[in-house]
């Protein structure tokens, strides 16, 4: 494909405001946001240079515009589009810079600051740039203003569509993106892809202006093509771009006669998203397993003891000597039925193990390459086919660890800290043609209903090209739901943070916290000092209070056992689930910003869940901030749920609680309340 771009600024309605500079103003700082031209859409306004009401003052007069000093007022000031190298020549420049009309709503006003709403690009109506009257799709203004937001690896992509898109026809794609980022540093890649052709992209090269920037690529459609898919991602290290509006049109001879063409977005909808995703919002809680052959060697090699599922790279081990471990690899007191049962029991809802760690060995039988549990141990067994039965039985959710970039075994795959071994050389695409898509396609066809892929330490080799591939083999499980860590800027569907609770949550994101018992993911024997029953509870309820999900890890050792200590954490959280569960599962965020000092607060409909850490001495447990009619109050623990006394209060409201905490974890005192339909 052959890719032509164009950067070009645009502003519109923009609004000054005046700001006193008297005594004690800082007037380089922003100020708040200034009176708005009714009927304009409702994007969020901008400050657009912090200047002084000097600099400011002069940047105007080079407009043709003459302000002098007096009480806060507003100009509006109207421009046409203007192509220029840098946002500063917009303001300040030479003289004559600024094409266009200037309308003087009021020529009093001193500025410091400048406050402006962006039309949508698309809504323009500019001759200049070839922008005719458009529509910008189906974005809605909550979309507008929650797009492109960088979190975890990256932010999810949003994508759009042309139909019957004609071979051998020329396109020109428009997209105006906005830039409300303070850090400065918000940086977006458009990617097209036609469905025969390689992916391109037109990158913003370097910051998006606070003004926008129009990013323009043309290309002619390969033969065979019948659709085309526009891809806007944001590339990690900046937040707060958002998508101001895009126009596509088909181009005659030339370039000419541009004819606007139809986009709509694509993939599913919002309403197909939370249906596909409900299960895994009202889980809360799932099982990590990271089982290898790593753990053979229970995290010991050469005399030190210190290792896990690294130890392969850690110790640089030869490739060779590594793969000989299987033979020792014999786990015959895997039990597929106690494992299901177990973490059924400790109130999780989902599984997700291992099937191919960066060590490269397959924990299934695969036919790609014996390296596999099946093949290359006296084993001679499937263990995630007994997995993927017992689940169903036992009606958990099972999902696969796939390891797409980094395999230490394989030629040509990827090795973060580096490769060691000769071995390891070879070519990435071989690597991925041979290895990972076959893989892939015997997980997503082989063990029935898979729930969730949890890619792994994406690397540069996840080009959008290479991802492709094998996202097109989660289509083979239509409900599936994949993280954010497979690279090439797909944002997945699910946030990482991993060993850490975010302070605040992840708001607007589907967010899972993977954490290990103790240090290592891989069982290591010596891994003894555990977290504690109570502080894993409480981290449970902590993360459910915030919005996300708790994926806890267990390393089983080289003969199938789950390691003793962690069966008894999982048996003792399971004690507190089994009373308290009402008030993890199925439960949204409590309504108070903040957290009471007492504990955390999650909620249901008509009923909030009082999570308490801290039991009151006094027996009354304060309530700050709840507004909503009270209908009764009691203890979850309690089999007869007798009502507790409550006391409104000019801050909330007062729970009348027993002297002794029914629980020494936590404690839920649930109050029901009315709610408006």
């Amino acid at each position: 494909m052959n890719c032509e771009t164009m950067d070009a600024y645009i502003t519109t309605s923009l609004h000054l405001v005046w700001v006193s500079a008297g005594a004690g103003d800082q007037p380089d700082r922003p100020i708040a946001t200034g009176p708005f031209k009714p009927g304009s859409p409702s994007l969020k306004p901008q400050t657009l240079f912090n200047k002084s009401a000097a600099a400011l003052t002069a940047a105007l007069m080079t407009a043709g515009i003459v302000l002098a000093a007096g009480s806060a007022k507003a100009v509006e000031v109207t421009w046409s589009q203007h192509d220029v190298t840098s946002p500063g020549d917009i303001l300040g420049g030479a003289a004559g810079v600024l094409p266009g009309s200037a309308k003087v709503v009021d020529s009093t006003a001193t500025l410091n600051a400048i406050t402006y709403e962006l039309l949508p690009a698309a809504r323009l109506g500019l001759n200049s740039g070839g922008f005719p009257q458009s529509d910008i799709g189906d974005l809605s203004d909550v979309e507008l203003n929650r797009l492109f937001r960088k979190s975890g690896y990256g932010a999810g992509p949003v994508s759009y569509s042309i139909a019957g898109a004609k071979p051998g026809q020329r396109y020109r794609a428009q997209f105006f993106v906005l830039n409300q980022s303070w850090a400065k540093t918000a940086t977006m890649t458009l990617t097209l892809e036609g469905s025969a052709s390689p992916a391109w992209e037109v990158a913003t090269n370097g910051r998006i202006p606070d003004t926008g920037r129009l990013l323009q690529a043309e290309w002619t459609q390969a033969a065979g093509d019948t659709t085309i898919d526009f891809t806007l991602t944001q590339n990690p290290g900046g937040g707060g771009v958002q998508l101001g509006g895009f126009v596509v049109h088909a181009l005659g001879a030339g370039g000419a006669d541009p004819a606007e063409v139809r986009v709509k977005r694509s993939g599913e909808t919002p309403e197909q998203r939370a249906a596909r995703m409900q299960w895994w919002r009202e889980a809360k809680f799932g099982m990590f397993i990271h089982w290898g052959l790593y753990s053979v060697t229970a995290g010991e090699w050469n005399g030190k003891a210190d290792y896990g599922e690294w130890i392969m790279c850690n110790c640089k081990i030869p490739v060779k000597e590594y793969a000989d471990l299987a033979t020792k690899f014999n786990p015959v007191k895997f039990d597929a039925k106690a494992w299901v049962k177990m973490a059924k029991d400790a109130g999780m809802k989902y599984i997700v193990i291992t099937a191919k760690h960066h060590d490269g060995f397959a924990m299934f039988h695969s036919k790609a390459d014996p390296f596999n549990i099946h093949d290359a141990t006296p084993f001679k067994r499937d263990p995630l086919k007994e997995l993927a039965d017992e689940c169903r039985t036992q009606g958990i959710k099972l999902g696969f660890y796939y390891s797409q970039s980094q395999d230490w075994h394989q030629p040509g795959a990827d090795a973060v800290l580096g490769r060691w071994d000769a071995a390891q050389n070879g070519d990435f695409d071989v690597y991925l043609k041979n290895i990972v898509l076959p893989h892939l396609k015997e997980l997503m066809t082989n063990y029935g209903p898979v729930a969730v892929l949890w890619w792994d330490t994406p690397t540069g080799s996840m080009t959008p090209d290479r991802t492709d591939q094998m996202k097109a083999m989660l289509k083979l499980q239509p409900g599936i739901i994949s993280n954010n860590r497979l690279g090439g800027r797909n944002g997945g569907d699910t946030q990482t943070p991993e060993q850490e609770i975010p302070a605040n949550g992840i708001p607007g994101k589907d967010w899972e916290t993977c954490m290990t018992m103790g240090t290592h993911w891989g069982y290591n024997k010596n891994d003894v000092n555990l977290k504690s029953s109570a502080e894993l509870v409480r981290m449970l309820i902590d993360i459910v209070s915030k919005g996300g999900n708790f994926l806890l890890n267990v390393g089983p050792t080289g003969e199938g056992l789950f390691p003793e200590r962690n069966v008894q954490r999982l048996a003792e959280i399971g004690q507190w689930m089994k009373v308290n569960g009402e008030a993890i599962h199925g439960t949204t965020p409590g309504p108070f910003p903040k957290a009471p000092t007492w504990g955390r607060v999650t909620q249901k409909p008509g009923k909030l869940y009082l999570h308490v850490f801290e039991w009151p001495k006094d027996g009354k447990l304060v309530v700050p901030g709840l507004t909503s009619k009270l209908k009764t109050a009691y203890l979850l623990a309690t089999e007869k749920r007798t009502a507790l006394t409550t006391t409104a209060t000019a801050g909330g409201v007062e729970v009348a609680v027993p002297a002794q905490a029914p629980d020494a974890i936590a404690s839920v005192v649930v109050l029901e309340i009315e709610t408006h339909q």
